[in-house]
């Protein structure tokens, strides 16, 4: 989840449903910190590997890659960070192939509405 609390804690929970057409509740499974409190570093996306072994959350210039997790609470498994170095709103990702992420951003005045290519074998 998006933490939208004005004096956001870091804190992002973990939700699960089923990945089929219906109405469901969604179920907690689990919640990590994302940051320090009042950095800016909510979650604004999440995708999971075509192999099912890869989570990767997006926030502003940053990503989280989970892996080595066993079930729906990826955060048990091993974190670890990455640094876009952009500072535009980075809003979407999905993975081309289990290795690479196309991550895009809004548009900002005049910057923005850019595709990028992020290999995470680097």
């Amino acid at each position: 989840t998006k933490n939208r609390k004005s004096a956001s804690s870091g804190d992002a929970s973990i939700f699960r449903v089923p990945a089929r057409k219906g109405t469901y509740t969604a179920e907690l499974v689990g919640k990590f910190n994302t940051c320090k409190p009042d950095e800016n570093c909510r979650v604004t996306a999440a995708t999971i590997s075509p192999n099912g072994k890869m989570v990767v959350l997006l926030g502003k210039g940053k990503l989280w890659i989970f892996t080595g997790f066993k079930g729906a609470n990826f955060a048990l498994g091993q974190m670890r960070t990455a640094d876009l170095k952009v500072t535009t709103q980075l809003e979407a990702i999905c993975f081309l192939n289990n290795g690479t992420l196309l991550i895009s951003d809004e548009k900002k005045g005049d910057t923005g509405r850019n595709l990028y290519r992020y290999d995470l074998e680097k």
